[in-house]
């Protein structure tokens, strides 16, 4: 049986990106990455407060909603972690396109 498709799909913003559909201004796109890099910090954060040691005994209101959320749909969380990288590198060459000088033929 098929797993149904993820939410995310960083791979294809990425080839949008390498394609040179996706392009942006070379400020707007490091402030996107800046902010998909925290938040890939604060999911690597999430997961460690899962699955720690000190996962059991951290009981605080972040905490139930984080095993909250992972019981309503496991493996949330590994699978935006999976996908971060994607769009940080979908966003880096966006900018990298746009930077890019068309000379035409």
């Amino acid at each position: 049986m098929e797993q149904p498709r993820e939410k995310f799909d960083g791979d294809v913003l990425l080839a949008l990106a390498v394609e040179g559909r996706l392009v942006l201004d070379a400020e707007l796109a490091d402030c996107v990455v800046a902010e998909l890099r925290r938040t890939e910090a604060i999911v690597h954060g999430r997961l460690a407060a899962l699955e720690g040691p000190d996962a059991v005994a951290g009981l605080d209101q972040e905490t139930v909603d984080l095993r909250f959320a992972e019981v309503a749909e496991p493996g949330r969380l590994r699978a935006a972690l999976a996908q971060l990288p994607r769009y940080i590198a979908a966003f880096e060459q966006a900018t990298r396109v746009s930077t890019q000088v068309f000379t035409p033929r």
